[in-house]
């Protein structure tokens, strides 16, 4: 009886030991900010064809983006709205590098991207 008891427990912590595995497999690591933004800067290269000088001054704008992000992540002071106007000077500055048709298919990309963001959030 002590030995079927053993056995029947052993394999219910079996399962859940295999049930946890696979739900952690499952989960995706985050990119980090680098990443994510050599993602964006290609994405952009290609949709607003971007010339190599474009591709530079906007790639020192993001490298500047992440280093006071990251400063901001550190001291994680700053509120809400003082983020949103970071981000908002941020556009700003890549807007300045691109041309007017360029600047409105960025501004295009941007929505598109929050709406793809919208959607990834749970009801």
């Amino acid at each position: 009886m002590k030995r079927k008891l053993l056995t029947a427990g052993f394999m219910v912590l079996s399962l859940i030991l295999c049930i946890n595995s696979a739900s952690a497999q499952q989960r995706r690591e985050r990119p980090n900010m680098e990443e994510m933004q050599k993602k964006q800067l290609e994405e952009m290269k290609t949709e607003l064809s971007l010339t190599d000088e474009q591709v530079e001054k906007i790639s020192a704008i993001m490298e500047e983006q992440r280093t006071a992000m990251e400063a901001n992540r550190e001291e994680n002071s700053k509120d809400r709205e003082a983020q949103m106007e970071e981000r908002k000077a941020y556009n700003e500055k890549i807007k300045a590098v691109l041309t007017e048709e360029q600047q409105t298919k960025f501004d295009e990309l941007q929505e598109k991207r929050r709406e793809e963001r919208g959607n990834r959030r749970p009801n």
